[in-house]
């Protein structure tokens, strides 16, 4: 197999991964929206996998790209814009659009993780505050909720928390 023909398959793996990312990172919001902790867990789990998957073949496109510059005499740096330059127009279009697809995915996904990461920063500023909201209304003294034998103080202006025992 040459340089190239690695090159072909490394960036079609990382695509197919790409495009597994993406349907991971819709699941995810679906369960930050849902407050579907367990199943948010599992997400995140999967996730990790696949981003370390992706980090894996970034090294391995690397080298390729490495191997396949040296092998068609690139000069310069080798990176596949200058091996693109190099290899005949079959090969250098193939590669363009898979260069191009997986540049699509990765700031779809770039995107996606933006989203998440702001659904989740919302959802915790909306517990932060509604935590802060109970906390106030509990400082106040049970008294001025309540009075003597347990009947409601009516008291304007002031929350109050009321539990209604049957």
């Amino acid at each position: 197999m040459t340089p190239v023909q690695k090159l072909y398959d490394l960036l079609t793996s990382l695509q197919a991964i790409l495009d597994q990312l993406a349907i991971s990172l819709q699941r995810e919001r679906y369960d930050i929206i849902r407050l579907e902790t367990s199943n948010l867990e599992k997400e995140v789990t999967g996730l990790g996998e696949l981003f370390a998957k992706v980090e894996q073949l970034n090294r391995e496109i690397k080298e390729t790209v490495s191997e396949a510059c040296i092998a068609a005499s690139v000069s310069g740096e080798h990176t596949i814009s200058n091996l693109l330059k190099q290899l005949p127009k079959p090969e250098r279009e193939l590669i363009t659009k898979l260069q191009f697809s997986v540049k699509i995915s990765s700031e779809a996904i770039n995107n996606a993780l933006a989203i998440n990461g702001n659904l989740l920063n919302d959802s915790l500023q909306f517990t932060t505050q509604s935590m802060q909201m109970f906390t106030n209304a509990l400082r106040q003294t049970s008294s001025a909720t309540y009075g003597q034998q347990g009947r409601f103080v009516d008291a304007p202006d002031e929350p109050h928390i009321i539990c209604k025992e049957i």
